[in-house]
């Protein structure tokens, strides 16, 4: 259907349909665009919002308890750490039997350590792939990372999340339809750079998705921007951008055509790398 036709007008009253990822490229949705099988979008607004948005798309989505994490690396043993408090049904998966064994002992809880090659079939039929509700692969080896989450999701796992360390795997992964997403150890340690320039500099990127070549960026209207005082409507924005929020004195709005970006107004936008040049120039 198309966004304008929503059957629900409420429910995205206070929701921004900020980005629909379609075969790796990034459409800027509007009244026309038709929601087809297989997109991702990116919702944005406040949390108690997006929930019932999403409860709304899944009305029988089922609560998460299994949870299968691959490799006793530092990310993998805090990541099952966290989960083991919140109750999940945790099962690790690690090669090396001395390590599966301090690991253990170490945790001390009710979770399940199993020692053996996480790409074989085998294992994670034991570690019980078939029923689990998501697959994280954690392990230094991107390689043997990629290739479990690519067996996990044919076994059965409904959900995958691979972590790379190589820059190189990163748009590799974006385009496998065997892992549902994708986390390089450069991408969050740039955006953890970029946050940090930000109290700093008032343009900034706040982070780079993962599914497509697109940032997520944040400016400040200033009395001399040349979007200041004007309405969104008015305002001649790149193609390809999606303004998300606009945060006001402490509050978040949804940004509509009549809405006018004030002097002090930090605006989240979704753009490509192409555009977000030309968009700070209009800020500045």
């Amino acid at each position: 259907m198309k966004l304008k036709s929503f059957p629900e007008p409420e429910l995205i009253r206070n929701i921004r349909f900020a980005a629909v990822i379609r075969n790796g490229e990034i459409i800027a949705p509007h009244g026309n665009t038709i929601i087809r099988e297989g997109d991702e979008i990116y919702i944005a607004g406040l949390r108690d919002k997006v929930k019932a948005m999403v409860k709304w798309a899944y009305p029988d989505n089922k609560k998460i308890r299994r949870v299968i994490t691959v490799g006793a690396s530092k990310t993998g043993t805090q990541v099952a750490q966290e989960l083991a408090k919140q109750d999940f049904d945790i099962r690790l998966i690690e090669r090396d039997r001395e390590q599966a064994v301090t690991l253990l002992n170490e945790l001390n809880t009710k979770m399940i350590v199993i020692n053996g090659d996480p790409s074989d079939s085998d294992v994670l039929d034991e570690a019980g792939v078939s029923a689990c509700d998501v697959f994280i692969a954690t392990g230094e080896d991107d390689e043997s990372n990629i290739l479990s989450c690519i067996l996990a999701k044919r076994m059965g796992a409904k959900k995958t999340i691979v972590l790379t360390n190589k820059e190189e795997y990163a748009d590799l992964v974006r385009k496998m339809d065997f892992i549902d997403c994708g986390f390089s150890r450069w991408v969050v340690a740039g955006n953890s750079i970029l946050r940090h320039i930000s109290a700093v500099n008032q343009v900034h990127t706040n982070a780079i998705l993962h599914r497509a070549e697109a940032v997520v960026s944040e400016f400040e209207v200033k009395e001399f921007s040349k979007v200041s005082g004007k309405q969104i409507d008015g305002c001649k924005f790149p193609e390809s951008t999606v303004l998300a929020m606009v945060f006001r004195d402490g509050q978040v709005l949804t940004p509509y055509g009549e809405l006018p970006l004030m002097p002090g107004d930090l605006v989240a936008a979704i753009t490509t790398p192409e555009t977000e040049k030309k968009l700070a120039e209009l800020f500045s």
